[in-house]
């Protein structure tokens, strides 16, 4: 808060809990695999294990766009990183992330730097999020804060 000149921080008045579904996660996995916004940093995102989660159900999709596959509690994923952007798969370096890593990530994401990334927090849970706020997703996951501007 700003009075005149001076600059206050304010004291937090509550932490207030805020839903995320299996839906809105597959969303943005679906955005974030498909946009390409990503392709600079990322190689390649490929389903390790579906955990409890059946593939092969009746109508089901593609994996990443599945909601069903991330209402499980122990599928994991790997993502490749592309740190000197060869767009080669087997040149990345490899991230595994489960429901524990997204959890936090959505996280690190809705509270980070006062507040700086809350409306790409927003976009996800109104289902409005685009290619940009699935890669900053996925960086909050990955690493905890945006790497790749």
């Amino acid at each position: 808060m700003t009075i005149g000149s001076q600059t206050e921080t304010s004291p937090t008045f509550a932490t207030v809990p805020v839903a995320v579904t299996a839906d809105q996660i597959a969303n943005q996995m679906t955005t974030f695999i498909e946009s390409g916004l990503s392709r600079f940093w990322c190689s390649g995102c490929y389903l390790e294990t579906p955990g409890s989660y059946v593939l092969d159900a009746p109508g089901s999709r593609i994996w990443y766009a599945n909601a069903g596959l991330y209402a499980a509690d122990d599928w994991m994923i790997r993502v490749m990183e592309d740190e000197n952007e060869t767009g080669d798969p087997e040149d990345g370096k490899a991230h595994l992330i489960s429901k524990k890593e997204f959890t936090a990530g959505l996280i690190a994401l809705a509270t980070a730097e006062n507040g700086a990334y809350a409306h790409h927090f927003n976009d996800i849970i109104k289902d409005e999020g685009d290619a940009a706020t699935a890669d900053i997703l996925m960086q909050f996951v990955l690493f905890g804060k945006e790497v790749y501007a």
